[in-house]
């Protein structure tokens, strides 16, 4: 049985005594188990156990980690977040970091930013510096702006190159935030570090060049390198910008269709491992409704950014441009604004 009702299975939840859920648990884990369903029995297994199930979190960590890589963010999160509450030390850690991640990659920044805190400043380094980048998005979104900190307090201590690759990443993230914020000092500093980065990673080419072309393209620089990366956000949505920046609405719309097509579905360094994910998803979205507008589509655009704001966290991309263009829309076509634009807005 599934509830279609989020807010019935929310009362649901709220009015069951805990000895009935228990119960009810300890049954579907049978069920499931009988079943050969084995991720739906270790979810009912620790959902059941007053105490804390060990054993089920490793497992249940596994799983979200597929999820997450699947595009079922939300299920990620949920997994995760339950094998949190059975874990403890590095374990626990990297629960909180996959649920973190799988959190803001749904487009969830108070969950996101919840749960990556918990790694600051006692985690690992390794399952701090993944989990760094996704702090920084949840926080920018939530914030306004992008946090600022002594880079030197988080780089690498040692010349790991993965620790390195992963300080990489999250100065990616930063360059790009900034970026999309017209932040273009902070901009400089942040792309200084991705350099070094990837200079002590070997990322070079395959990240830290499309990176630099994407921030500086976002950041407003018509004169910025052509560099065609990989994936959705590297490859695809940047192709698709400078096509349409250099006066090519068209053929940016057929390079972003291309994509959504499941024809080149490659992996993206920037996003490496959430090219599926609902907030990568927002971003296409929100490009494509950007294009269509300045095709004079508005109709189109209108249709397209009311579908994308059903499934995708739209006002996350681009410093929530995704909402004012709706509200613009709603003005175009409406007069007004219209529920949408307004639930947006909210």
């Amino acid at each position: 049985v599934r509830l279609i009702e989020p807010r019935l299975a929310i009362w649901l939840r709220a009015t069951t005594a805990p000895s009935v859920a228990v119960a009810v648990h300890s049954r579907l884990h049978r069920v499931f188990r009988e079943r050969g369903e084995k991720v739906d029995a270790d979810w009912h297994k620790a959902r059941a156990s007053m105490h804390g199930e060990p054993v089920a979190a490793g497992e249940l960590v596994r799983i979200a980690r597929e999820l997450s890589e699947a595009g079922r963010s939300e299920r990620a999160f949920h997994l995760a977040a339950e094998a949190a509450a059975h874990a403890h030390g590095t374990t626990r850690d990297e629960a909180n970091l996959v649920a973190g991640v799988a959190a803001i990659a749904a487009g969830h920044a108070v969950e996101a930013a919840s749960r990556l805190a918990t790694l600051f400043p006692d985690g690992e380094e390794h399952q701090r510096l993944q989990g760094l980048g996704g702090l920084l998005v949840a926080q920018a979104h939530l914030r306004g702006a992008v946090p600022q900190f002594d880079a030197e307090a988080f780089r690498p201590r040692s010349d790991d190159a993965g620790l390195w690759y992963s300080w990489a990443r999250a100065a990616a993230f930063a360059a790009v935030l900034c970026a999309e914020r017209g932040d273009r000092t902070g901009m400089r500093v942040w792309l200084d570090e991705l350099r070094e980065g990837c200079t002590r990673s070997g990322a070079e080419q395959s990240l830290r060049d499309p990176v630099v072309a994407l921030a500086w393209l976002v950041g407003g620089d018509r004169g910025a390198a052509e560099v065609h990366g990989a994936g959705p956000l590297t490859g695809g949505m940047l192709r698709a910008l400078q096509a349409a920046v250099e006066g090519d609405v068209d053929r940016g719309l057929r390079l972003l269709a291309v994509g959504d097509s499941g024809i080149d579905v490659e992996v993206d360094p920037f996003v490496a491992g959430f090219e599926s994910s609902p907030l990568v998803g927002a971003y296409r979205a929100v490009v494509e409704v950007l294009l269509l507008m300045w095709r004079g589509d508005i109709g189109a655009a209108r249709e397209t950014m009311l579908r994308a704001s059903l499934e995708l966290p739209i006002a996350v991309p681009f410093a929530g441009l995704g909402v004012v263009i709706a509200r613009r829309l709603d003005l175009a076509v409406l007069g007004g604004l219209g529920p949408f634009a307004r639930a947006l807005t909210c």
